[in-house]
C-alpha cells in the first residue's frame, strides 16, 4: 500500500522574508497543499495521513476551509481517503472543520485526547490499522503514549499518528519518548510538531517519522521540505521517501575568507561559492522551487576585516546568479571574521584579550574545550531555561541548540568582544 504522509501544513500562512515583488500566493501553504493533493493522485496513493497543525491558528478557519475542502474533494474523487489528528495549533478549529466535512472524505482521529483506531480495508479484509490521538487543548504536559493500549496484530501493519514533541520530557506539547515508542509492536510512528524533517529507524523496531512542514516558512526551517511517500510491501518491508515540494528553501552557508586579500578577490570568491552551492541545492529541491534564501556567515582571518560590513551590505538582497526561475536571496550576513591576529601568541599573556584568545582556541578544538566545561554547562542550562520555561512560548517548541551551535554562539560573542578590546588596548 502507498501512503502520502505530511503534517504541519499551517494553512493560512506563507513563507517569510520573500524577494521584493514576489507573489505571496506562490509561497502560500495552501498552494503547497494543492501540490500535495496532486502528488497523492499522480503517485496512486491509497491514503493520505496528516499529523496535525493543518490549520495555522483558530482565527484562520475561513482561510483554511476553502483550500482544505477543495483538496479533500479532489482526493475523494480519486477514491483517496484522508485521516488526520489535531495538533496544538488546530486542536479547536480542526474539530469544527471535521464537523463540517463528510467523514468519508476526512476523518479526525482521537478527538478529546482519546486514542482511536481506524481499520483500512480492501474487499472487506483489514489491510492497515491507523491509530490516532488528537490534542484536546492547546497545551498537553503528559505524554499520550502511556494511554496507548491497542493490541498488536502480527498480520496487519499498524501506523500510529500523533502530534507531539520528541524527547523533551518537560514540553507543553505532548512529550513523546523515542525509547517508549520503540517498545510497542507497531510498524511505525508518524508524528508532527517540529518543522524540520526527521526520520529514525532501528532493526526490529518501529520507525519514527516526523515529516516537517511541507512548505518552508522561515529561515529557521532550513533544508529540503515536502511530504513523504510511505510504501508498505506485501512482504512486510517499509520504505519512506521525501518528495521536495516547497517553493521556498532557506539555507545557512559558511564562507571562509582566510585566502581573500582584497575586494576583487572577495567578490570573486563569494560569487563562486554562491553559484556552486545554489546549483547543488536547486537540483535537490524539485521543480516547484521559486526562492532560495541564504543566511551567510563569513569566517576566517583577512585584512578586509574592517570593510566587511560594507561589503556584506552590498551582497544582501536579491541576486541574479543565472539560476533561471529561482530567485536567490541573501537575507542576512553574520561576520565571524577575525583580523589577522596571532591567537596562539596573544594567548600567552594574562590580560583579558589573552583569556579570550585561549577561549577561542579551545572552542575551535572540541577536545581541549573540556577546559571550559563549566562555561558550556552554564550556557546550556540558561538556554534550556528559555526553551522549557513559560516566558517564551514562541521558542519553547523549537529544538534546543546542539553543543556545536553553543560553541558557535560562544565563538561569535568572544570574537566580537575581542574586536572591541582590540580597539581599546591597541592590539595590532
Amino acid at each position: 500500500m502507498k501512503i502520502l504522509f505530511s503534517g504541519d501544513l499551517h494553512l493560512g500562512r506563507c513563507s517569510s522574508r520573500l524577494p521584493q515583488g514576489a507573489d505571496r500566493r506562490d509561497f502560500s501553504c495552501s498552494s503547497t497543499w494543492d501540490a500535495i493533493v496532486n502528488l497523492a493522485i499522480n503517485c496512486d496513493a491509497g491514503l493520505v495521513l496528516l499529523s496535525g497543525d493543518i490549520v495555522d491558528e483558530n482565527d484562520k478557519f475561513f482561510d483554511a476551509i476553502g483550500p482544505l475542502e477543495r483538496g479533500l474533494q479532489k482526493l475523494i474523487e480519486h477514491e483517496i481517503r484522508t485521516l488526520a489528528v489535531a495538533g496544538n495549533h488546530d486542536f479547536d478549529v480542526l474539530s469544527r472543520l471535521a464537523d463540517a466535512l463528510d467523514p468519508a472524505k476526512f476523518l479526525l482521529l482521537g478527538q478529546n485526547g482519546r486514542w482511536q483506531r481506524e481499520t483500512i480495508t480492501e474487499n472487506g479484509q483489514p489491510l492497515l490499522y491507523v491509530d490516532g490521538w488528537s490534542f484536546p487543548n492547546q497545551y498537553v504536559k503528559d505524554t499520550p503514549i502511556l494511554e496507548y493500549s491497542f493490541e498488536p496484530d502480527a498480520g496487519i501493519p499498524t501506523l500510529v499518528l500523533v502530534h507531539g514533541e520528541l524527547d523533551k520530557p518537560d514540553s507543553f506539547y505532548a512529550p513523546l519518548s523515542l525509547l517508549q515508542m520503540r517498545q510497542f509492536d507497531v510498524t511505525g510512528w508518524l508524528i508532527g510538531h517540529i518543522h524540520i524533517p526527521h526520520y529514525e529507524e532501528a532493526p526490529n523496531q518501529p520507525f519514527v517519522l516526523n515529516p516537517g512542514s511541507p512548505q518552508a516558512m522561515d529561515p529557521g526551517e532550513t533544508g529540503r521540505h515536502g511530504p513523504w511517500i510511505i510504501e508498505l510491501g506485501e512482504d512486510g518491508t517499509v520504505s519512506c521517501d521525501q518528495v521536495p515540494l516547497s517553493s521556498a528553501r532557506y539555507e545557512s552557508m559558511t564562507i571562509d575568507l582566510s585566502e581573500v586579500k582584497d575586494e576583487v578577490e572577495f567578490e570573486q570568491h563569494v560569487l563562486s561559492q554562491l553559484r556552486s552551492r545554489s546549483k547543488e541545492i536547486i537540483s535537490d529541491s524539485g521543480k516547484q522551487l521559486r526562492m532560495l534564501s541564504y543566511r551567510i556567515t563569513f569566517t576566517g582571518q583577512t585584512p578586509l576585516h574592517g570593510k566587511l560590513r560594507h561589503l556584506a551590505d552590498n551582497i544582501t538582497g536579491d541576486r541574479d546568479l543565472g539560476t533561471g526561475s529561482v530567485a536567490v536571496l541573501v537575507d542576512k550576513v553574520d561576520i565571524e571574521v577575525m583580523p589577522e591576529i596571532d591567537l596562539a601568541r596573544l594567548a600567552e599573556g594574562s590580560d583579558p584579550p589573552a583569556l579570550l584568545a585561549r577561549l577561542l582556541l579551545a572552542l575551535e578544538d572540541q577536545h581541549s574545550c573540556d577546559k571550559y566545561a563549566n562555561l558550556m554547562k552554564h550556557v546550556r542550562d540558561n538556554i534550556n531555561k528559555l526553551h522549557t520555561g513559560n516566558a517564551y512560548p514562541v521558542i519553547s517548541s523549537d529544538p534546543a541548540p546542539s553543543d556545536e551551535a553553543l560553541r558557535l554562539y560562544l565563538r561569535q560573542q568572544a570574537k566580537a568582544l575581542l574586536g572591541a578590546l582590540r580597539k581599546q588596548v591597541g592590539i595590532p
